[in-house]
């Protein structure tokens, strides 16, 4: 699927969900109990939020999508 997102910098990551049909990956490795930062659909703004705020708001698929920094390296 290839979306546009009009309110969005080229290239820059909208803020939250930006379609319903959109899903949202979230690796379970990325689960924190305080603040989060992310882009905010431009290149120099960002937005800061409680995780558990940016959870209930953007329903992510949770996932291990990843593999720990000490298994990279052995």
């Amino acid at each position: 699927m290839n979306a546009t997102v009009s309110d969005c910098e080229a290239g820059a990551m909208p803020a939250l969900r930006f379609r319903r049909d959109a899903e949202v990956l979230m690796d379970e490795a990325m689960r924190v109990p305080g603040d989060i930062v992310f882009q905010a659909g431009t290149h120099c703004d960002a937005v800061r939020m409680h995780f558990a705020d940016w959870f209930r708001m953007t329903r992510p698929r949770v996932g291990s999508f990843s593999e720990p920094v000490s298994a990279q390296h052995e």
